[in-house]
């Protein structure tokens, strides 16, 4: 178990749960995903085309009358220890100690599996305590559609008598198949309790189940978080790599100081390409280097619209924004960004301040700042923002010495945002061409 600790620091998974909403969802995104499947999720396998990279199951029964399928699953299987009776060969499976009921020396919420955890009445919620430990800063929930049309007391084990309506597949616990029926009520205190946790910790649990009836967590559209955020998925391989090599040809013309040669090019990339969102914002770039603000403008937001969750296009736009000082239309760009790209740490920060700040974020704007002074007070929310609005006003002294400011914090992610926006429309000028 202790390797798994924090091995996922950063990343965002998915949770599946077995509801039938699973079926009214193109799954296909998942092959791409980080996901964790648990009890007989099995049965889909075939007709999906993938399998999660993690299984889990602490359910006895589920365990009991399912165990040759789940030996057979080709990823980590964490598994309750008190169902294993009578395996003899547990290789590929990594046991947990679960109870029914939190304790004194169980907490509700473990941050570390190694000892005991909490069953919580559901899966689920066993998934999301491997997701924290994992280090995961964003759970999305799918499948988890929290009604049943089998009605009974909670927790009762009860023999199927027929196709099973609760779940994706109708052979799930279909007949002759025991299983318990659920406790929503009880789960629903675990969930909660997930909740905090995580958003205590800095990181959230989102619910994209289609229609689902669970209103603990925030809900998402999964096709916002998955398919629309790879908008070139449907080019072929082929035309993507030809954007690619036009695009790096224009690039090379720009770092040589050949702006209007790059323009050209990149214009031509845009006319035979128009679905290619890195092209608009290259050509922003250009125009506002330029002078031209408005065609910069123009561009920034086409790349924005075909590819929504660029990081490159948000800040270009929000930049230009900023240095026309309209700090309303930096926030709503910012804040339309993190609702589909919440793990984006570089934009939360700058978002942050703009919404807690008493006013408008003090950052740097274009207009006579090469002399411009580093004050001890600038954070690296300040170098960020204030550099990028510099480097569009054309100021590039002044832009140098916004970067040089943020090497304050080497270990900082907005440095690397910070010198790729700068390596070729400042270098090229202030070194020559020499990086």
């Amino acid at each position: 178990m202790s390797c798994y600790k924090d091995r996922h620091k950063g990343q965002r998974c998915v949770i599946i749960g077995n509801g039938p909403s699973l079926n009214r969802m193109d799954l296909s995104f998942l092959k791409d995903e980080i996901s964790f499947g648990s009890n007989r999720i099995y049965l889909g396998f075939e007709k999906w085309g993938f399998k999660p990279t993690y299984y889990v199951s602490v359910n006895q029964l589920v365990i009991e009358q399912s165990m040759k399928e789940i030996l057979k699953i080709p990823v980590p299987k964490f598994l309750a220890l008190n169902s294993l009776d009578g395996v003899s060969d547990t290789s590929g499976i990594i046991l947990l100690k679960t109870t029914g009921l939190p304790s004194d020396s169980v907490p509700p919420f473990s941050v570390d599996p190694r000892s005991c955890i909490w069953e919580g009445f559901t899966v689920t919620f066993v998934a999301m305590q491997l997701a924290w430990y994992m280090g995961f800063s964003e759970v999305v929930l799918i499948g988890v559609d929290h009604h049943f049309v089998t009605t009974g007391p909670a927790n009762k084990e009860i023999l199927s008598e027929g196709q099973d309506p609760n779940h994706f597949d109708p052979r799930y616990f279909g007949k002759g198949v025991r299983w318990h029926l659920p406790d929503l009520v009880n789960s629903e205190v675990a969930y909660r309790i997930a909740k905090m946790a995580f958003e205590a910790d800095g990181r959230r649990i989102v619910d994209a189940t289609v229609d689902g009836k669970l209103t603990i967590f925030p809900k998402a559209d999964y096709r916002r978080l998955f398919i629309e955020r790879q908008p070139l998925q449907e080019i072929s391989r082929e035309r993507n790599e030809q954007i690619k090599v036009l695009i790096e040809q224009a690039e090379k013309k720009a770092e040589q100081c050949d702006i209007g040669g790059a323009l050209s090019d990149t214009l031509w990339v845009i006319e035979q390409y128009p679905e290619a969102a890195t092209a608009y914002s290259n050509a922003g770039v250009l125009y506002a280097h330029s002078g031209d603000f408005s065609r910069a403008m123009e561009h920034f937001i086409k790349a924005l619209r075909i590819d929504p969750v660029s990081h490159e296009a948000v800040i270009n736009c929000a930049n230009m924004f900023a240095v026309a000082g309209e700090t309303g239309k930096v926030r709503q760009i910012y804040s339309t960004y993190m609702q589909r790209n919440s793990i984006d740490r570089n934009i939360a920060r700058l978002l942050k301040a703009l919404t807690e700040d008493a006013g408008p974020v003090n950052v740097i704007g274009p207009g006579g700042l090469s002399s411009v002074e580093i004050e001890e007070s600038f954070d690296e929310v300040i170098f960020l923002i204030s550099g990028g609005n510099l480097l569009l006003a054309g100021d590039n002294d002044a832009a140098v010495k916004m970067c040089l400011g943020l090497l304050r914090y080497p270990d900082s992610e907005a440095l690397v945002d910070f010198q790729q926006q700068l390596r070729t429309w400042i270098y090229s000028r202030t070194t020559g061409g020499n990086e």
